[in-house]
């Protein structure tokens, strides 16, 4: 699959030396192995030392001294490499920091390479329902209902230190965030319900990825502005929509409905979130609110618990599904 960047430049949005030169600041900005190792408490003091005492001797970079040790695990490189994806600017916030191009550009030109790009290739933007016939969609055991949620079940710490948002970028991200596009989100997601009770998949197609690709576009702001809370929620988001594109011969309509009113329910947030940095240029004041933060936290929980006990359900293997579309 393209990459953003690869893009750009087919775009002539930015130039080989430009796209290059955050390529390497992006490099240079990233924790090294062992510090994630470190800070994350991966490894024992003694086990750590001796993986250095190994690479003085060897030459061998972190990992693959810790590999010669025995000392690395399934388990540490999935932290680890979780880790260094969070700790990743993306490319295009680079490109804006430099100056390079502004965040109107960047924004416009990340929500048409999702459009474009990234919906060409199913493997990694994995196909939603195809229009055929009910009656030829195979056979899989629906989704178990999920759990419903009452209190808010985990506990969710954002460094917001009580900082403001960037504000050289917070106005372009609030006339990206407008009503407008709050109003096309809500009918998108409204119509999955809709669209799927009377079969119209090449609609639920169509709504299901522009809800995803307009997600994708204001967490990428919100990420631009260091809005951590509005990023969080989206992501959880993303990743349930994410699952559901993947098993959608499983999803019911009372799956559907569920979606819907989860989908709604986020939209909800982001735009008071939203509201709180137009009016106070930092998330800190509304996080502060005992009664927003319960909602919040409460509605990240069953985000997660609905992707884990969907996950969880027994279905068809991928190959047979994908092979009917």
């Amino acid at each position: 699959m393209k990459l953003f960047g690869e893009y750009l430049l087919e775009k002539k949005v930015l130039t080989p030396d430009q796209l290059l030169g955050c390529l390497v600041a992006q490099v240079r900005e990233m924790p090294s192995i062992a510090s994630v190792v470190f800070d994350r408490k991966l490894l024992s003091p003694e086990a750590m030392l001796k993986v250095f005492s190994h690479q003085a001797h060897t030459q061998l970079e972190f990992r693959p001294a810790a590999i010669a040790l025995g000392f690395w695990t399934e388990s540490i490189a999935a932290t680890v490499l979780r880790e260094l994806q969070a700790a990743r600017t993306p490319i295009g916030q680079w490109i804006v920091r430099q100056g390079i191009c502004d965040f109107k550009t960047i924004t416009a030109n990340l929500d048409e390479f999702l459009a474009t790009e990234v919906g060409e290739h199913p493997s990694q933007n994995p196909p939603f329902l195809k229009a055929v016939a009910p009656s030829a969609l195979p056979q899989a055991p629906p989704l178990k209902a999920p759990v419903a949620v009452e209190a808010p079940a985990t506990s969710l710490v954002f460094d917001l230190g009580g900082e403001q948002v960037e504000q050289s970028l917070l106005s372009d991200y609030l006339e990206m965030a407008n009503d407008d596009l709050r109003s096309e989100l809500e009918q998108c997601i409204v119509a999955w319900e809709i669209d799927c009770k009377v079969g119209a998949f090449e609609k639920v197609e169509a709504n299901f990825r522009t809800v995803y690709r307009q997600y994708h576009t204001v967490k990428g702001g919100a990420r631009f502005i260091k809005a951590p809370v509005t990023e969080k929620l989206i992501h959880q988001s993303e990743e349930l929509l994410s699952y559901c594109q993947k098993k959608v011969s499983a999803l019911s309509p009372d799956n559907v409905e569920f979606l819907t009113a989860l989908n709604l329910k986020v939209v909800d947030l982001i735009w008071e979130l939203r509201n709180a940095l137009a009016r106070d240029f930092t998330e800190a004041n509304l996080w502060q609110q005992q009664g927003f933060k319960d909602k919040y936290t409460q509605l990240h929980t069953q985000l997660a618990q609905t992707l884990a006990d969907w996950a969880a359900t027994p279905s068809q293997p991928d190959e047979d599904i994908e092979g009917k579309f």
